[in-house]
C-alpha cells in the first residue's frame, strides 16, 4: 500500500514504516493522518494535519537543515568525508585550501556557500531561541554549532554564547528545567511513557513559568 502510494505520487525521499504503538506514543498521535515537522536541532516545530502545513514553513526548515550535497570527483574524497560526518569546521578548512588552488571551481564554491548558509542559519536560530527566552533550546543549538564547526571562528562564537547563557541569572531556571526535560526525552526514546510523564509532571510543578514547562504541558495534554 505504501509502495503503491509512493509510486503514484512520485515520492523521491526515504519513507520509513514502523509497527506498534511506541512511535505514536512518543509523538502523541491520536488520529490519522498526522504530521510533525522537526527542525535541525530535533525540536518539533509544527504538528497537525499534513494538508495544513504551509510551504513557507518547509522552506524555512530546509534552509536550516545541516546538509551539504557531496562534491563530484575523487579529488574531493577528503572533503566529502568531513561533510558526511558533519565536521563542517574541518570541511570548511579543506574547501578554503582547495579554493586557493582552484578559485573558480564551481563545486568548491557551492560547498563553501552551503557551509556559510548552514552556519548563518544555525547562528540565527540559536539567537532567536535566546531572544524568545528559550534558553535551553538556545544552549542546545549553540552546542551543536560549536561541535559541527569546530576549528571555525563560528564555533568560538557559539562557545562564548554558551558561556554567557550559563552565567545569565535570567536563564538559570529555564536551563534547569530544560535539563530535566532531557531526562523525559530519554525516557520517551526508551519507550518508557510512564517515566516520561513523571518527569514532565515534575517540570510543570517545579518550573511552572518556564518555556520548558509549556512543552512538558503540551506532551502531558496529549497523554492524559
Amino acid at each position: 500500500m505504501i509502495e503503491r502510494h509512493m509510486t503514484k505520487t512520485n515520492m523521491a525521499f526515504p519513507v520509513v514504516s514502523v509497527s506498534g504503538s511506541t512511535t505514536d506514543e512518543m509523538y502523541g498521535v491520536s488520529g490519522f493522518p498526522a504530521s510533525y515537522l522537526v527542525d535541525a536541532n530535533g525540536v518539533v516545530i509544527w504538528e497537525g494535519h499534513p494538508g495544513s502545513l504551509r510551504s513557507e514553513m518547509l522552506v524555512s526548515a530546509l534552509k536550516e537543515a545541516a546538509y551539504v550535497h557531496p562534491l563530484e570527483g575523487k579529488e574531493f574524497s577528503s572533503l566529502n568525508k568531513q561533510l558526511a560526518g558533519q565536521n563542517f569546521g574541518a570541511a570548511y578548512k579543506i574547501a578554503l585550501k582547495e579554493l586557493l588552488r582552484a578559485p573558480d571551481d564551481a563545486e568548491l564554491l557551492r560547498a563553501k556557500a552551503s557551509l556559510d548558509s548552514i552556519l548563518e542559519a544555525a547562528t540565527s536560530k540559536a539567537g532567536a531561541y535566546s531572544e524568545s527566552g528559550e534558553f535551553g533550546l538556545a544552549m542546545d543549538a549553540y552546542e551543536v554549532l560549536a561541535k559541527n564547526f569546530k576549528g571555525h571562528p563560528g564555533a568560538d562564537d557559539a562557545k562564548l554564547a554558551m558561556k554567557t547563557l550559563s552565567k545569565n541569572p535570567a536563564a538559570k531556571e529555564e536551563l534547569a528545567a530544560h535539563k530535566k526535560m532531557g531526562k523525559g526525552a530519554a525516557a520517551q526514546l526508551a519507550g518508557d511513557r510512564e517515566q516520561a510523564i513523571k518527569v514532565y509532571e515534575g517540570v510543570v510543578k517545579k518550573y511552572p513559568d518556564t518555556k520548558a514547562a509549556g512543552r512538558a504541558g503540551s506532551y502531558l495534554s496529549r497523554h492524559p
